[in-house]
C-alpha cells in the first residue's frame, strides 16, 4: 500500500509541481520511507503559512511529523489542526495509525483532552453526561 500511495504523490508532484498540496505528497511521501531530512525540506515557508489557518493541512503536517519521531513538530500541528477546528476525537485518540508514535508524548495527553471535550460539547455528550448527574 505504501508504494502505490508513494505513486501517487509522484503522479500529483509530476501534474501539479510546486503546489502546495503536490508539496504535502512529497512531505507524506519522505514520511512513509522514514526521512525526516526530507519531510522538512519538502515542507516549504509556503505550505506552513497554508497550514496556518487550514485545519486539514495542519493535521497532514502532524502525520508527516509524527511518521518521522518529530514529535515536537506534530504535536504543534496537530495543535493548530485541532485549534482550527479538526475535532474528530477518535481519530485523534486511537484510529489514525501515523499519529501512534506522538500519543505517548506526555503534551498529547492535553492535545487529547481538549479536543475531547471540544467533541463532547459539539456532539451534545457533556450535556448528557450533567444530565445524568
Amino acid at each position: 500500500m505504501t508504494a502505490a500511495a508513494i505513486e501517487v504523490f509522484d503522479v500529483l508532484w509530476g501534474s501539479f509541481p510546486g503546489s502546495v498540496l503536490a508539496q504535502l505528497g512529497q512531505a507524506y511521501k519522505y514520511a512513509l520511507r522514514g526521512g525526516a531530512t526530507e519531510v522538512a525540506e519538502s515542507v516549504t515557508a509556503e505550505v506552513e503559512a497554508v497550514a496556518e489557518w487550514d485545519m486539514y493541512h495542519a493535521w497532514n503536517l502532524a502525520e508527516c511529523y509524527a511518521l518521522v519521531d518529530q514529535d515536537d513538530k506534530a504535536l504543534y500541528w496537530l495543535a493548530r489542526a485541532i485549534s482550527r477546528g479538526f475535532l474528530n476525537y477518535p481519530l485523534v485518540a486511537s484510529l489514525d495509525p501515523f499519529l501512534a508514535r506522538v500519543r505517548p508524548h506526555p503534551l498529547f495527553a492535553s492535545i487529547e483532552k481538549d479536543v475531547k471535550k471540544q467533541w463532547e460539547e459539539l456532539s451534545g455528550l457533556s450535556q448528557v453526561d450533567e444530565d445524568r448527574a
